[in-house]
């Protein structure tokens, strides 16, 4: 697998850009790659799994390999993101997740400090951990972040050449605040089972908090109760958060992404789940991003009185599902106007 020290443009439709400066080498001999631990269903099909068994360390991420691997903050690819210099949204550790547990504390601040330190990008952090996230966050601060920085490259003249730190990185990462607020701060959901994620995450101050519904296995419902998205008519959000004062009936959460499964495997996505995303998310007035029905798509709005009862029933799929070109189901054009949907929070 070659060295990657840079960050690199991407075909993921809601960002720019993405940068791995996390990664994992086999304990026997070297060999690098990644690694990761299944956190819930959603991960049934990772695609970063499937490159790393592949091109990687060899090994699937489960629970059994983990003590196989030894975790690597990649330096150099910090480093990298001083000389990039376009603007854009990067998507960081999109072949792992950056709150792992295993992961030390000190490469995840290292990660956000050089961050605060490079304001001309917009960063955003997807976990399934966001227990993880909030201890970070409440525990830690910006000036932890810049310590570690700055004792790393004291204790390397080589580092201390590439990381152009002074005072004027410095007081620009204060500047940027806890969190820094070129960072977005996100939680994929993936079924109702996993809703508890969003108000873990909306304990974090962040500027900006999104949610991956990718791949939407389920409906979901994100308004009304206690979860922090929900119509202006409906009930007041009932999350308690840390730092913030806002009104009544605005949600805390800023952006949804939503999408079907794609790739060997893929398990259904039925339209009328992620219309009632993109309904929900008009109602509160929150910008939405669908980014693909995935490769198996059904439709049960277009059969009169269709119900959808399970992926694991075949024939019952065939039956209603939609023949896209797209092998994804990525392509806008083949898709109801309803849900041509691509909005970004700023």
């Amino acid at each position: 697998m070659p060295e990657r020290c840079d960050v690199q443009k991407t075909s993921i439709e809601w960002c720019n850009f993405s940068s791995n400066p996390i990664y994992a080498v086999r304990k026997s001999d070297g060999k690098r790659g990644w690694a990761c631990t299944h956190a819930s269903p959603g991960c049934l099909h990772c695609y970063s799994e499937t490159i790393n068994k592949r091109l990687g360390t060899g090994y699937p991420f489960t629970k059994k390999y983990e003590v196989e691997v030894e975790w690597r903050l990649n330096v150099q690819e910090l480093a990298a993101w001083f000389r990039h210099k376009a603007a854009g949204k990067v998507f960081v550790c999109d072949m792992t997740d950056l709150w792992h547990p295993a992961i030390p504390d000190e490469y995840i601040l290292s990660i956000i400090g050089v961050a605060a330190m490079t304001p001309w990008k917009t960063y955003q952090f997807l976990s399934k951990r966001p227990e993880r996230m909030r201890h970070i966050v409440e525990t830690y601060t910006i000036a932890d972040c810049l310590a570690i920085v700055y004792t790393a490259t004291e204790d390397s003249p080589t580092l201390a050449r590439q990381f152009p730190l002074n005072e004027y990185r410095a007081d620009t990462a204060v500047q940027q605040g806890w969190p820094p607020k070129n960072t977005w701060w996100g939680v994929s959901v993936e079924s109702p089972e996993y809703l508890w994620r969003i108000n873990e995450l909306c304990q974090i101050p962040a500027a900006v908090r999104f949610l991956s519904l990718e791949p939407l296995l389920a409906p979901i419902e994100l308004t009304g109760g206690r979860l922090p998205i929900y119509s202006h008519s409906g009930p007041p959000c009932c999350v308690e958060q840390k730092g913030f004062h806002r009104t009544q009936h605005k949600s805390l959460i800023h952006w949804v992404i939503v999408g079907g499964e794609s790739g060997p495997g893929a398990r259904p996505c039925d339209l009328a789940w992620i219309r009632r995303i993109v309904q929900q998310c008009q109602a509160a007035e929150v910008k939405c991003f669908v980014k693909q029905f995935g490769a198996v798509v059904i439709d049960t709005d277009r059969f009169q009185g269709a119900r959808f009862i399970g992926y694991e029933n075949k024939d019952y799929v065939k039956d209603i599902k939609v023949r896209l070109r797209h092998r994804k189901g990525g392509d806008p054009l083949e898709w109801p106007e309803d849900l041509r949907v691509r909005e970004f929070p700023v």
